[in-house]
Formats: structure tokens, sequence, C-alpha cells
């Protein structure tokens, strides 16, 4: 595991952290809360491990009860990434979207209205949509409208590149399995061959007595 600064490691594996040490998507998200009251940053926690030899980091992120807005409850989400650098970002970014689909009416009309979502499906991105790219709307930028658009190709190129990657990602576990497959296959057909030897050998001893026996019989007899 990677050492960072202001980190804590428990006895179980598990890294926590606010991330406010990194320069991108936690420091976003809490930039984020801060403008709707939140007064505590979310909270990170982290393992990472190896499986199959592929290395895997699970990321839970913690968002607190707004204590301006009683109705805002704490709650959390779960992301998986390669390791805790990459797995905070991951986990931010998820944040971001999950808090602007949640709080739609209030982030609508904010400048964290530019930020893309991911689900193209739901009220939030479509009211994105319109707030930044209707030239009618009274307050229409074209530097925004800009800024939107290309903020929303760069987030949809980098989910291919997560698709891609998870299914590279995929096979490389399954070839380690087919490999490890093949080579208890091999180690197995060592085993039988040696075993075949020793038997040809223990033959051809027995072979041998039979022969000096019969030998001994014949002079005795004769």
């Amino acid at each position: 595991m990677a050492s960072f600064t202001h980190v804590i490691v428990d006895a179980e594996g598990w890294a926590h952290s606010n991330a406010l040490h990194t320069s991108h998507f936690p420091r976003l998200l809490w930039q984020m809360l801060r403008a709707f009251d939140y007064t505590e940053p979310p909270q990170y926690s982290g393992h990472e491990s190896s499986l199959l030899g592929t290395e895997r980091c699970q990321m839970i992120v913690k968002i607190p009860a707004c204590p301006a807005r009683l109705e805002w409850d704490s709650w959390q989400l779960t992301v998986y990434g390669r390791k805790l650098a990459d797995s905070w970002e991951i986990a931010a970014r998820r944040a971001i979207e999950e808090f602007s689909e949640k709080h739609n009416a209030e982030v609508i009309d904010t400048p964290y209205s530019v930020f893309p979502l991911r689900d193209e499906t739901t009220q939030a991105y479509a009211d994105r949509v319109n707030r930044n790219l209707n030239i009618m709307m009274p307050d229409y930028s074209v530097r925004t409208a800009l800024s939107f658009s290309y903020s929303s190709a760069l987030s949809n190129m980098y989910e291919q590149l997560r698709e891609e990657n998870a299914i590279c990602r995929s096979k490389a576990r399954e070839a380690h399995i087919h490999e490890q497959h093949m080579i208890g296959t091999q180690d197995k057909i060592k085993t039988l061959k040696a075993k075949s030897r020793a038997r040809k050998i223990r033959i051809q001893e027995l072979q041998e007595e039979l022969e000096n026996r019969t030998q001994m019989v014949q002079h005795l007899e004769g």
C-alpha cells in the first residue's frame, strides 16, 4: 500500500482519510458541499487487495448529514478502483453526481450545474442540459455551453475507458485462472510420468529377479 500523508490505516488494513491532500475530485466535492452549508468534509475508507494477480481497491465515501438542512441525512456509496489514489477520485466524482441528482432543484441554479452527469436518463441530466445549452435561457453563455459540452464529452470518454478497462481486467483474471489450471495440469502430468517411470523400473527389477530365480531353480534341478 502506498504511503500518503493524512491517511490513517487501521489494524484490518483499511485506510481512512478526508482525501483533501489531493487536488482533484475530493476537493471539488468538498467545495460543492460547503456551498450548501456542510461543515464536515466527506470521509473515505479504502482497502487495497489483490485478486488472482489483479490489484483492487474498495472505497467507501461517507457524506455527513447537513446541519443547516435537517432533511438532508447522511449517506454513503461504494466504488472500486485499483489503488487508493485513483479510488478516492472515483468515489468523489460519483458522490458529486449522486449529490447533484439527490438535490437537483437546489443545484440547478448554481455554478455547479455545469458538472456533467453520467446517467443521461435522469431528470437531473435533462435539466442540466437545458440549463447550460438552451440559447433561450436569459443567462445563456457560449463559454459555459462549450465548457459543459466539453466536460460531458470527457465524462463519456472516461466511462468508455473504464468499461474497456474492466473488460481487460476480467480477461486478465480469466487468463490467470487458465494459466494456473494449465500449470496444475502440467504438474499432474509430470507426477504421473514420474510414477510411470518408477513402475517401469520396478517391473524391470522384478523381471530380472524372476530370471535370476529361474536360473537358480534350473541349476539346482540340473
